[in-house]
């Protein structure tokens, strides 16, 4: 009985296409093979850094260098909380944290005298800044790049905030008005008078994230995509293929082809990537065996910007959001590889199409990939919308918390709405080409 259904048969198509395509051995083993070889790769990242830190033979001990580093705190006036309220608690924490009051000078100096008595090579001068709804940061600001004195300095931060959270109000006697600047989100920070406030390890991991999963989008196009066109091509020119379209409709036949590459490389990436998280979490634990005080600084980095973009940033749902963005964007590219195989009549014309293929899909990851220079809000806003650019920008924001659910959602239905449309040219294309041969 022929099948009347637009779609109906794909998932035939969808069976014997991944069958044929996993036929043999080649297949599982070169997923494995890349598998543990990516979870090799990632798994060294912890054991590296565990092994450089404990070569580390000037770790600070808060109690015993604190003062062999820095003799005089200077707090900047501010708005945040009162200067002798401010001196009472410093005094107060780091007398509990065995530091002897009487050996560090704690002074109150207004924003003029600030930049002249950074200066001072045992000093440090703390900043606190209003950064609205009730979040303020704390930033201690040495007079050189001594990196064991700015070590000191965060801690000492750290030990100053600790101590507010939980004695502030009743030792120091904080108001409840003040109190309420130091029972939500706080952010502390070190740096020299030569460094930029902003943290250089965020800023790159916010250019690499994007980047890392545009290039992964980009070689699964490149590499699955000549497969897409190969099978298209040479299946062409078989008079099976006559015969099927009479009870198989072009439509369904393109979707079944297409969509059995697709799952194929997708279960073959996340096999992949299920390899580099396992490897990942294991070398955490070979990591901590060699050195139980390492630190993990990837895992810092992450909290960071999660922090940073409310607590959005590298979440489970973030990343399966992002995986479905990008394997939505890898079947529209591969249908568009399809359209141009389709439209090709010989296979010595293979290359030529590829060609075709190959190019919007390159100005695509481009556009993104240099859109920053511009530094143009409307393109940055555009390439999140038009679906060649979309696959390439959505999903690393997606992933940074920096894309909002409406942007999400309109940027997706558009590139699902774009790929079913490629699907029904294509089986169109596709149909005309095998019963119109010249």
């Amino acid at each position: 009985m022929e099948k009347k259904g637009m779609f109906s048969g794909w998932k035939d198509v969808f069976s014997f296409t991944a069958a044929q395509n996993i036929k043999g051995s080649s297949y599982k083993l070169v997923t494995i093979l890349i598998g543990v070889l990516v979870a090799v790769i990632f798994g060294a990242i912890s054991v590296i850094m565990a092994i450089m830190q404990s070569d580390d033979t000037d770790a600070i001990d808060i109690e015993d260098d604190f003062t062999k580093k820095i003799s005089t705190v200077y707090l900047v006036e501010n708005d945040v909380i009162q200067d002798d309220m401010m001196k009472m608690l410093v005094n107060t924490a780091l007398t509990l944290e065995g530091v002897i009051d009487s050996t560090i000078t704690v002074n109150s100096i207004t924003e003029d005298q600030a930049n002249e008595l950074m200066s001072e090579e045992k000093s440090v001068v703390v900043k606190l800044e209003d950064k609205g709804d009730k979040v303020i940061s704390f930033n201690a600001i040495t007079p050189s790049d001594d990196e064991d004195k700015k070590d000191v300095a965060e801690e000492y931060l750290g030990y100053v905030v600790n101590f507010i959270d939980v004695y502030g109000s009743t030792i120091a006697g904080v108001s409840e008005a003040d109190m309420l600047y130091f029972v939500v989100p706080y952010s502390t920070q070190s740096v020299s008078v030569n460094d930029t406030a902003k943290n250089i390890s965020v800023t790159l991991a916010n250019a690499l994230v994007p980047m890392i999963i545009s290039m992964l989008l980009f070689s699964m196009v490149n590499l699955y995509g000549q497969n897409v066109t190969k099978v298209v091509v040479s299946e062409k020119s078989s008079k099976l293929m006559e015969m099927l379209l009479t009870s198989v409709k072009p439509y369904a036949l393109i979707t079944g082809k297409v969509l059995a590459i697709v799952s194929l490389a997708i279960g073959q990436v996340a096999v992949w990537i299920g390899f580099g998280f396992g490897g990942y979490k294991f070398g955490n634990v070979i990591a901590t065996s060699i050195n139980p005080d390492y630190v993990n600084y990837v895992d810092g980095i992450i909290e960071i910007i999660s922090m940073d973009n409310g607590a959005k940033a590298f979440t489970w749902y973030s990343f399966i959001i992002a995986f479905v963005f990008v394997a939505i964007g890898f079947l529209m590219f591969s249908v568009l590889a399809a359209l141009v195989a389709a439209s090709i009549s010989k296979l010595e014309d293979l290359s030529t199409g590829m060609t075709l293929f190959q190019l919007p899909v390159m100005v695509g990851w481009l556009t993104v990939y240099l859109a920053p220079l511009f530094n143009n809000k409307v393109l940055d806003k555009l390439i999140n919308y038009v679906p060649v650019t979309s696959p390439f920008s959505v999903p690393g924001s997606i992933v940074l918390g920096k894309c909002s659910i409406i942007e999400s959602v309109i940027s997706l239905l558009l590139l699902c709405a774009t790929t079913l449309g490629l699907i029904l040219f294509t089986g169109k294309v596709y149909k005309g080409k095998l019963f119109n041969r010249k």
